[in-house]
């Protein structure tokens, strides 16, 4: 692999509740970890990524390239959600965090090294169990070809990371991209037919009833759009939620504002869902890190 300074996409895997697999069964743990390398590693060599070395039950591979690494990242999920449908118990059925950054690493007996490294490290944990997290400069590269579902759950504290990048969660079973661009685009044109309808109203007939009639119309397409991107959150928030529950940690306040912001959805309480939504990602956040 040489020597000195490149640049690369690192990646950081882990899988979810592995210890405690290897406490109840040992043997078992052993054999589900032989099965889950024999699976991967085909995957990373189809990307052309490199495994620098295992950790345990974690792999840590380098790549060229952002698209190649994403890529890779979606396949090695989709494969282990397709291989654990033959397990017929749960404790058999492993699920794993994916964690991508991008920058320069120093390169040594080859190994990798630096400040970029150890951010994609931390970068790992604030993945969703059988999810992908990404940093902003890996978002950057790929989002225009991206055929899968992510959103930014913004800046996140980062152990030992004084300077945390923007992140992004990436849904690796969702192919919502496409959808969601041509959702946004209708929607715009739907705003601007109807903000065209109400000069036009305004300007040849300037009727109360009229204007009324518009108004109610853009009324309805702002709260259409808002139960929307609102549902969307709250499954994937219920997603995390009882991620974080099998996991063994309390969560019972992430589930008291899931139930909160439920209520404000139903009621198109669109500012205080927000608030709610940013004391959620917060406690969610704290948990991750613990």
């Amino acid at each position: 692999m040489g020597s000195g300074r490149e640049v690369r996409v690192v990646m950081f895997t882990d899988l979810v509740g592995y210890s405690a697999i290897s406490q109840k069964d040992d043997a078992l743990a052993v054999q589900l970890l032989d099965n889950h390398f024999k699976l991967m590693r085909p995957i990373i060599k189809k990307y052309k990524g490199t495994i620098i070395k295992t950790i345990g039950d974690a792999l840590m591979v380098s790549f060229k390239d952002s698209m190649s690494a994403v890529n890779c990242a979606v396949e090695m999920q989709q494969k282990m959600k397709d291989d654990n449908k033959k397990f017929k118990k749960k404790i058999e059925r492993l699920k794993m965090r994916i964690g991508l950054h991008k920058g320069e690493v120093i390169i040594k007996d080859n190994d990798l090294f630096g400040d970029d490294v150890n951010i994609a490290a931390r970068i790992e944990p604030q993945a969703d169990a059988t999810g992908i997290c990404v940093s902003k400069v890996v978002y950057d590269e790929v989002y225009r070809s991206l055929n899968v579902y992510a959103k930014s759950i913004g800046k996140k504290p980062l152990k030992n990371i004084k300077s945390p990048p923007k992140l992004y969660k990436i849904n690796p079973y969702k192919n919502s991209t496409f959808l969601g661009r041509l959702t946004f685009k209708l929607s715009v044109l739907v705003i601007v037919l109807a903000l065209g309808v109400v000069a036009r109203v305004i300007h040849t007939h300037k009727t109360k009833g009229e204007i009324a009639i518009v108004a109610k119309l853009l009324g309805e397409t702002k709260r259409d759009d808002f139960q929307k991107k609102s549902a969307e959150f709250m499954n994937y928030a219920r997603i995390q939620t009882k991620s974080l529950k099998e996991e063994g940690k309390n969560v019972s306040k992430l589930e008291k504002f899931l139930q909160q912001m439920e209520i404000l959805k139903q009621n198109n309480n669109f500012d205080a869902f927000e608030n709610h939504k940013t004391l959620y990602e917060t406690e969610y956040s704290k948990l991750v890190n613990q």
